[in-house]
């Protein structure tokens, strides 16, 4: 049985996943689960040279909402950022601004860590951008920045002086961009190589197979390559018969399905999981989160998924239950319209 999702075929053996959007790469895995992102102006190479590697953890911090966090130290100051690949900009929460809008000592209780102009800032300047479902104004700043064991003396990033509408409607976070540059700010993978900080443009990203019955997982950014030690050589990639931008975005929670394809997919899903607990195992719609939820006792039969990408499935891509449903609260979801 086949699904075409996105252009990318879909072949369900004996069990069905959940994909979000298009991939432009498919990477073998083993061990852990890989994915190894390519900036759309180079490719991995198999040599790689100067390599700076960030820890990163996919967990809750905050909002108790899972997402890909890395530690960062800017000028001195310990924050944790969520790594985004939508988005091609380091910025940070102004500690100003923030208990401002919220309330006095504020940053003392966010998880995720307030900035601080070490010799106070100069606000002026303003610069908007856009994440998801709200906008935010920041000012350009220079400061040290630290990542991994890599210390870089002078990077530029963007603090954030306001966002519409302000939190605690919609949450404030520090984001670590990798995207190439698309705004008035310069891209973090810009200026690390314009430095010589790094020998190439590109980045990758893996994280370890979570524990079962858990969405946690650590890993590793990799700033200026890769690390073949990661996969099963050689690269496979799948071609596109037509020219497109595409993005694999990693400052999204959620494993996406076009509504077209929903129902074929749900319903696959749902008579292996129910095949194997030998009785029905039910999904919901959630309307307000757009969402379909189960009793997250059937999680662990949920059926294995293996995506055959290309025109005749020539890369497969294999998930297992546990990347592709979530468990938060005791709420547990799998996939999203």
């Amino acid at each position: 049985m086949y699904l075409c999702i996105l252009g990318c075929a879909a072949r369900i053996q004996h069990t069905v996943t959940c994909i979000r959007g298009s991939m432009p790469r498919v990477l073998p895995m083993r061990r852990s689960l890989l994915l190894s992102t390519l900036t759309w102006w180079g490719i991995l190479q198999e040599s790689y040279g100067q390599v700076l590697r960030q820890l990163i953890r996919r967990t809750t911090l905050d909002y108790n909402v899972p997402r890909l966090y890395a530690h960062v130290v800017v000028d001195n100051q310990q924050i944790c950022a969520q790594v985004d690949t939508g988005s091609p900009e380091l910025t940070v929460i102004w500690k100003d601004w923030y208990e401002h809008v919220t309330r006095p000592g504020s940053c003392t209780t966010l998880q995720m860590g307030c900035y601080t102009c070490p010799k106070g800032c100069d606000s002026k300047p303003t610069i908007k951008i856009t994440y998801g479902f709200k906008e935010v104004s920041v000012f350009p700043w220079q400061g040290s920045v630290q990542l991994g064991d890599t210390v870089v003396g002078k990077l530029g990033f963007g603090v954030i002086k306001g966002q519409k509408p302000p939190p605690p409607s919609r949450n404030a976070a520090n984001i670590l961009g990798l995207s190439p540059d698309a705004s008035k700010l310069p891209s973090v993978l810009t200026q690390l190589y314009g430095q010589s900080k790094v020998s190439s443009p590109t980045f990758a990203l893996y994280l370890s197979r979570p524990s079962a019955g858990s969405f946690e997982s650590s890993g590793e950014l990799l700033l200026g390559g890769g690390d073949d030690t990661l996969y099963v050589k050689p690269l496979r990639f799948v071609r596109f018969s037509k020219p497109a931008d595409l993005l694999i975005d990693t400052g999204t929670n959620f494993v996406l399905v076009p509504s077209k394809y929903i129902d074929s997919l749900l319903s696959s899903i749902q008579a292996e999981a129910s095949k194997t607990a030998g009785r029905t195992v039910k999904f919901t719609f959630a309307p307000a989160s757009k969402v379909y939820l189960f009793d997250c006792a059937d999680a662990a039969f949920l059926p294995t998924i293996t995506f055959a990408l290309g025109a005749v499935g020539e890369v497969q891509l294999t998930m297992d239950h546990a990347a592709y449903y979530h468990n938060l609260m005791n709420q547990c979801y799998c996939i999203s319209i």
